[in-house]
């Protein structure tokens, strides 16, 4: 990659704000998550084709870390929440797991960015923005950036974390202003920033500034290295001319007699005449260096004045945008007002236009009244009839419930459906299945238990050796260490396990039934969190007894969708865990919404692993045949 090639940083979980950034920007992009999110990272990298995505997450230091992790991936962070919980109380208690991180360096190195001029970031990560962006400015990797977005809150979210007003301050001490803020939710909100662009021109005009009073430094120095010569030759030259004086009148004095001295004389003259061209030269020299003195003076005092405007100049806009911030929010106010205004004249006249068809109504009503008199004779009369049918096909169908579970005996729990109980027995009996695993529904488990101990009683019954007493139950069951019972009865909550047990032990039931306890936990459907029985051990030995071929039945209960969660995610187990039987699975109610997608996901997903699948016709269900 070119060396100055732009490039940008996203640095935290992809939200929907840093995504439309990413996509308007278009530039090299390094993607630096804290906690990955594969299905979002695909779709992103499908629009930029220059991204990269880090191999571990970036932090000041580098190093080990402890991530703090929450139901909600997009809260995940380095340090503990603290108002956050408050904010969003769905999160659930942290769990604290040690995680390998990177400095931005290794990481743009790693991706071979290295070379490139950062020039835009994206921070994600509150709790760790103002330590991110200090080192970031230590290390000089902000000296060409010119575009600056982080989430950030007027709340300390996260233990450590800076608020958006310290954040903001830091900004600009570094050049930056706030440019846009979004900022949907108030309390956790997007901030985006500029560079402003005199900053480099002021810190460029510093600089020079920094020089020349290095420059006026040295010449001062030199200026008075100068005077202190100066003013020694001049004190040489004096006590000279003084010599020079006093020699002339002993001169004059002893000229008749020492003619000798003439020499000397004549030699202390030469001497007094180069002192003074000495003089007269460093006099030259200071008079250049004070003309250089007042010239760089000179500069330094426009210097000064220049700084001052850009200071002014910067005080000027500042009021500029408080004074348009003002009136932005005075015009949003008086749209308000006006909006109201128009939204009562509305009412207004929707209520006279309703008067006015309600007059029109009143005419018309009295014609309508016999005809509607017919119609209502009418429609109670089929209404009638319906309800005579459906109570005949209700009482037909517990009727046949009855009879099938032996001999005039009532159902085991008369909150299940009879159309669907009868259904599922015939569909179990013509089957010929296996085994039964059922999900969540203790009513189901009862039904089929009630009726396997009654097809059971019609057998002949096993008798021990010659003289031993006749076994007290009618058949053989292997224990739970061995072979699996004939349905196996998985429950999320360890009270309803134990109540199901007591249950089938007073009905005689649970030597039919092996009841496990088995807790909702994460996993992924669809490219999406999602919650299912945690229940891969159980299948996994059910897999090891089964012989490749077998037939299994699947029923998952409603408990999950009455939780407000989707049961997609048991499919994707079951192909798993059990990837060679045939297996029929039967989702119990079929009217919830967040599993409107649920039939056109599976069917992606059986045609992705090429495994042959048909949807059955059970009542009010959603019934899936996946052969093996």
């Amino acid at each position: 990659m070119s060396q100055n090639a732009n490039l940008l940083v996203h640095i935290g979980p992809l939200r929907e704000e840093s995504e439309t950034l990413l996509k308007q920007a278009n530039l090299p992009t390094l993607l630096a998550p804290l906690s990955p999110t594969p299905a979002r990272q695909q779709a992103l990298a499908q629009v930029l084709s220059n991204m990269h995505v880090a191999e571990q997450p970036v932090t000041p230091p580098g190093g080990e870390a402890v991530c703090y992790t929450y139901a909600l991936k997009d809260f995940n962070g380095l340090a503990p929440a603290t108002e956050l919980t408050s904010l969003y109380p769905g999160l659930g208690k942290a769990r604290q797991q040690p995680i390998d991180t990177q400095t931005l360096p290794h990481a743009l190195e790693q991706a071979g960015l290295n070379h490139a001029t950062l020039t835009h970031l994206i921070i994600e990560q509150p709790e760790m923005a103002l330590s991110l962006l200090q080192a970031f400015h230590h290390s000089g990797l902000l000296e060409q950036l010119t575009h600056l977005w982080v989430r950030t809150s007027p709340l300390r979210l996260y233990e450590g974390m800076a608020t958006n007003d310290e954040l903001t301050q830091w900004c600009e001490q570094q050049g930056f202003n706030v440019a846009a803020e979004h900022a949907d939710d108030p309390d956790f909100f997007l901030l985006g920033f500029a560079r402003n662009p005199l900053h480099n021109q002021l810190k460029h005009t510093q600089a020079q500034l920094a020089e020349h009073q290095t420059q006026l430094s040295q010449l001062t120095e030199e200026r008075d290295t100068l005077k202190k010569q100066l003013n020694q030759a001049l004190k040489a030259s004096q006590q000279h001319q003084k010599q020079h004086q006093e020699s002339e009148q002993k001169l004059k004095e002893a000229e008749q007699k020492q003619k000798e001295t003439h020499t000397w004389f004549v030699n202390r003259k030469q001497q007094a005449e180069e002192s003074a061209e000495q003089i007269k030269a460093l006099e030259a020299k200071l008079k250049i260096q004070l003309a250089q003195t007042e010239s760089l003076q000179e500069q330094l005092t426009a210097s000064e004045e220049e700084r001052g405007k850009y200071k002014s100049y910067f005080a000027a806009r500042k009021k500029q945008h408080e004074e348009a911030e003002e009136k932005l929010k005075e015009l949003q106010q008086a749209i308000k007002d006006k909006d109201a205004t128009v939204s009562q004249l509305s009412e207004q006249l929707a209520a006279l236009q309703q008067s006015n068809e309600r007059f029109a109504q009143l005419e018309n009503k009295l014609d309508g009244l016999f005809g509607e008199q017919k119609t209502y004779i009418q429609q109670t009369t089929n209404a009638l009839g319906q309800h005579v049918t459906r109570s005949a096909r209700q009482q037909r169908d517990e009727q046949a419930l009855t009879h099938y579970l032996q001999y005039g005996q009532r159902p085991v729990n008369t909150e299940l459906s009879p159309s669907y109980a009868v259904a599922l027995l015939e569909h179990y009996d013509t089957n010929n299945h296996d085994v039964v695993v059922i999900f969540g529904s203790n009513e189901t488990t009862e039904l089929l238990a009630q009726s396997i101990i009654n097809a059971r009683a019609e057998q002949p019954k096993l008798t021990r050796q010659q003289g031993q007493e006749q076994e007290a139950h009618n058949e053989v069951t292997l224990s739970h260490a061995d072979l699996p019972q004939t349905i196996v009865s998985i429950a999320h909550q360890k009270a309803a396990s134990d109540e199901l047990k007591k249950r089938l032990n007073s009905k005689r039931l649970s030597h039919a039934v092996n009841v496990v306890y088995a807790p909702w936990v994460e996993c992924e459907a669809n490219g999406q969190a999602a919650l299912f029985y945690a229940a891969e051990p159980t299948l996994q030995r059910l897999n090891q007894w089964l012989p490749e071929e077998a037939r299994v039945l699947i029923i998952v209960g409603e408990a999950l969708p009455e939780a407000g969660h989707s049961r997609e995610g048991a499919l994707p187990l079951l192909l798993q865990q059990l990837p060679t039987q045939r297996l029929d699975i039967v989702l119990e109610g079929n009217n919830y919404s967040q599993e409107s997608g649920l039939t056109t996901h599976w069917n992606t997903l059986l045609e992705t692993r090429q495994r042959p699948g048909q949807w059955l016709t059970l009542p009010n269900t959603h019934s899936l045949r996946v052969e093996g």
